[in-house]
């Protein structure tokens, strides 16, 4: 009964209970208006964003004046920007010269600074007659570099007054295949890069240089000629050698014709002879070996020189009162025996002629009855230099004195020799009084003394016949003269 009630006023009961919710909420509007007003329902507009203000920027024209030609692009430049002004790129008019810019009040130079004002500006280019550029205002002259055999583009050129010095650039060109950077020339004078370069007045132009990439060249050491000559021999010579100072050389055996009744003896450099096959040291010259020739045993057994001395010639020479007593060089006979011319002082003047025999003795072939000075003068300048070396090192000890005698020089300090020279088959030979420790100690010794005198020390001798020979007799004297002063 009571559901079927509430169906039959479902309707009514549904409108009765919205119609109270619309009344609370009509009833709470009201309060919200009363209290905050009508809401605006109008469109709003978004708010603009703000924009940061751009820079001002200036424009900088460049306009020809009297020359031709098209500008370059208008530049745009804030107040206060420092721009380096350009060369002149504009046709100079005929007789006329390019004398920098002029902005309406004020003349620039091209190259300088000009700092942008708050406005824009044309900077018009000056031209004047050569003669008539004003005194106060400094001449330029243009410095340019070019490539020369290189390539690449070239710096912007420069512009100078009449001395002042400039730092030359560093190569800035490519550089060509298998060539190297070399400075910078203007036609007369080369210039290292980096160099400081006075400005003439003129405009120069500076070509880079540039020089061949060569591999260093090893020295070659230098080498010296052996040749042999046949003498009395016959026949081609062999190739010439060369060798360095200082190898050893095997020489050759004989290699010529030999003469009639004669047979090979060697070879000689002109001071010394040398073995077949003996080992020769190449010295720091060219050296010229020529055979040596003997003559057969047979020969010499039946036919034996005997030299018999000669008569002395004498004969009667007037000196016209000059004072002399000097030997003089004879020359040599027929048979090649040399002759000493003695001079002698006397009211008649006599020159007598003697010859002097050569005699064969257990040392060597001696030329008898010479005096030291007399074998002196037949030395060969080689040899005459052996002799004077030994003799000057040996006088250049303190306290050495010089003593002559008819066949030797003896150097001697107090009683002992450093040195006693003699001349022996033309060679220079130098005589050493040395004693090893062990005879020093005995004639020391006092039980020895009475008989040290009956002690004899044979000396030592060397023969000069090369700088090596030389060398050791040097050090000979050294080695006797510190033994003198031990003692």
């Amino acid at each position: 009964m009571l559901l079927r009630l509430l169906l039959t006023n479902a309707g009514f009961i549904a409108g009765a209970v919205i119609e109270g919710v619309l009344a609370v909420v009509a009833l709470i509007l009201i309060i919200l208006v009363a209290k905050y007003g009508l809401p605006n329902f109008e469109k709003r507009e978004p708010k603009p964003k703000r924009e940061k203000p751009q820079p001002v920027t200036y424009a900088l024209t460049y306009a020809a004046g009297g020359g031709t030609g098209e500008s370059p692009a208008v530049e745009e430049y804030v107040k206060g920007a420092k721009i380096t002004l350009k060369s002149n790129m504009f046709v100079t008019p005929n007789g006329k010269i390019f004398a920098g810019w002029n902005d309406g009040t004020k003349k620039y130079l091209a190259g300088t600074k000009f700092s942008m004002p708050a406005q824009s500006v044309t900077l018009t280019a000056q031209w004047v007659v050569p003669q008539e550029q004003k005194q106060d205002e400094p001449t330029t002259y243009v410095l340019k570099y070019v490539a020369g055999e290189g390539s690449g583009e070239a710096p912007t050129q420069e512009r100078y007054e009449k001395g002042v010095k400039v730092i030359l650039k560093t190569n800035m060109f490519v550089t060509p295949t298998g060539k190297q950077f070399d400075g910078w020339s203007d036609g007369a004078v080369k210039y290292d890069a980096k160099s400081t370069f006075t400005m003439p007045a003129q405009s120069v132009t500076l070509t880079a240089q540039w020089a061949s990439i060569e591999e260093p060249k090893k020295e070659e050491p230098a080498t010296y000629i052996l040749r042999y000559a046949a003498g009395e021999g016959s026949g081609e010579a062999p190739t010439e050698e060369r060798y360095e100072q200082g190898v050893k050389v095997i020489l050759k055996t004989n290699m010529f014709v030999t003469p009639t009744g004669k047979q090979f003896d060697g070879w000689s450099d002109g001071a010394v002879k040398y073995d077949a096959k003996s080992t020769f040291t190449m010295p720091a010259q060219s050296v010229t070996l020529t055979a040596q020739w003997l003559s057969t045993v047979e020969e010499i057994k039946e036919q034996p020189v005997k030299q018999q001395a000669a008569e002395p010639v004498a004969i009667d020479v007037k000196l016209d009162g000059q004072q002399a007593d000097q030997q003089i060089d004879g020359g040599t006979t027929a048979d090649g025996r040399p002759i000493v011319v003695n001079v002698y002082n006397s009211k008649e003047k006599v020159v007598e002629k003697e010859v002097h025999t050569e005699v064969e003795t257990n040392e060597g072939l001696e030329f008898a009855d010479y005096t030291i000075l007399e074998l002196y003068g037949l030395l060969s300048d080689e040899q005459k230099r052996y002799f004077d070396t030994l003799k000057d090192a040996a006088m250049a000890k303190p306290q050495a004195k010089l003593a002559v005698g008819r066949s030797f020089m003896n150097i001697k300090i107090g009683k002992r020799s450093i040195l006693k020279l003699r001349i022996r088959r033309l060679i220079t030979v130098g005589e050493y009084s040395l004693e090893n420790d062990i005879l020093r100690d005995f004639r020391k010794a006092s039980d020895n003394k009475e008989g040290n005198a009956k002690i004899k020390v044979r000396p030592t001798l060397v023969a000069v016949t090369d700088d090596a020979t030389l060398t050791t007799a040097l050090n000979m004297i050294d080695l006797v003269y510190k033994q003198v002063l031990e003692s």
